[in-house]
């Protein structure tokens, strides 16, 4: 191997995919694509979801958040495609892991709520209260629902 050429070998790296690798006038297949480039492309895969969905909350003049439509057009896709997109599973996961580093903004933003809100913050905590606990009953119930069915 010419110096300053990198390349992995054997079975370990399998799972990185593979490519060729051109280093002074040779080539040969090895495993090159790395694990950042598939979670870039998983990024590039979901934002483009979340654009269809705004457009199509546009086009249609829907009163639904653009990221949910995105979120169901992206569930018929993975619904209707045959090969499965394992890449999206691992970005996915990761974005899930760190969902609270998300609301960082939100909480900074609460602090400069106006009186109109304030006003409004015994509804508005009742209300988060109410379907925190709606959604854990549900699931609560869809999870013994799936249990007994299996």
């Amino acid at each position: 191997m010419c110096p300053g050429t990198v390349a992995t070998t054997g079975p370990k790296y399998a799972w990185l995919g593979t490519g060729v690798l051109y280093s002074a006038g040779w080539h040969r297949n090895t495993a090159i694509l790395s694990q950042g480039l598939k979670f870039v492309a998983a990024l590039l895969v979901l934002v483009t979801f979340q654009w269809l969905g705004e457009l199509a909350v546009w086009l249609t003049g829907w009163a639904i958040p653009g990221p949910l439509m995105g979120m169901l057009i992206l569930l018929l896709a993975l619904t209707f495609v045959d090969r499965p997109m394992e890449f999206l599973d691992q970005t996915s996961g990761l974005l899930i892991q760190n969902l609270s580093l998300m609301f960082i903004p939100i909480s900074v933003g609460a602090f400069f709520l106006s009186t109109d809100i304030y006003q409004q913050f015994p509804a508005i905590l009742t209300l988060i209260l109410l379907s925190t606990s709606g959604v854990i009953l549900f699931m609560a119930l869809l999870i013994k629902g799936l249990e007994k069915h299996d």
